[in-house]
């Protein structure tokens, strides 16, 4: 509640704000029950995600804020919620056009591409390749892949899965994690401007993903790529 004090306190007056969710995996909406603006009265949200197999968004976090996992319940929560399930599609969040594709992972999860003002956005966690080879890094692109890609296609910047490394990928197959090989082959065959590798694995410390962004960087330099690479840390800034 410390941020809620804050704003109030600053007289910084109600916050408008839209949530864009990829699933509904507990790695991914964990933090919602701790996000002060949702407590503060006269605050308005619009969360997106997609539709499950037997339940929307709103049945869902209902679900998490139960006294079983959390003290306050949903309909507790001080500001104004509005729930949107969304399919795959293009759709519009004032003056930015969101286009929204089925990912390949074991629950229902959406990437988001995000256009305004001639820069496009895309984030996508989590996703498994459909290509073992391109989860290797190499290997023709073709098929969901191919779809995939286009998906992606000049962006310029692309936030994306990146948990496991080739070597590991064998006994991580089926559950629905790219490859950094992955990430930047289909960054590359993208025409993306920019990559911000996240979703790192738990086990890798950040003085293991600085090593493999440094010595990325200085491989994509030798190729000639004009490929910008980084590795996505919280409250990490980018202008485009």
């Amino acid at each position: 509640m410390g941020l809620a004090s804050h704003l109030m306190a600053n007289n910084e007056g109600p916050l408008r704000g839209n949530l864009l969710i990829s699933h509904t995996h507990w790695d991914h909406i964990e933090g919602i029950p701790f996000f002060a603006p949702l407590f503060m009265p006269g605050n308005e949200w619009d969360i997106y995600a997609p539709h499950g197999f037997q339940s929307g968004i709103g049945e869902a976090l209902s679900s998490q804020l139960q006294h079983t996992y959390f003290p306050a319940e949903l309909e507790q929560l001080g500001a104004a919620i509005r729930y949107h399930d969304l399919t795959e599609g293009t759709f519009s969040v004032g003056d930015i056009s969101i286009s929204a594709r089925y990912l390949n992972h074991p629950a229902l999860t959406l990437g988001f591409r995000l256009e305004a003002d001639g820069v496009a956005i895309v984030y996508c966690c989590d996703h498994e390749p459909h290509s073992y080879a391109l989860a290797q890094g190499s290997g023709e692109i073709g098929g969901q892949d191919r779809e995939y890609v286009e998906f992606l296609a000049d962006a310029d910047l692309l936030i994306h899965d990146a948990q496991y490394r080739a070597t590991e990928y064998d006994g991580k197959r089926g559950w629905g994690h790219s490859t950094l090989e992955y990430a930047v082959a289909v960054a590359k065959l993208g025409g993306v401007k920019a990559l911000a590798l996240t979703h790192h694995d738990p086990a890798r410390d950040d003085e293991a993903i600085d090593d493999e962004i440094t010595a990325l960087r200085a491989q994509l330099a030798a190729e000639g790529s004009a490929l910008r690479v980084y590795g996505a840390f919280e409250g990490q800034t980018l202008e485009f």
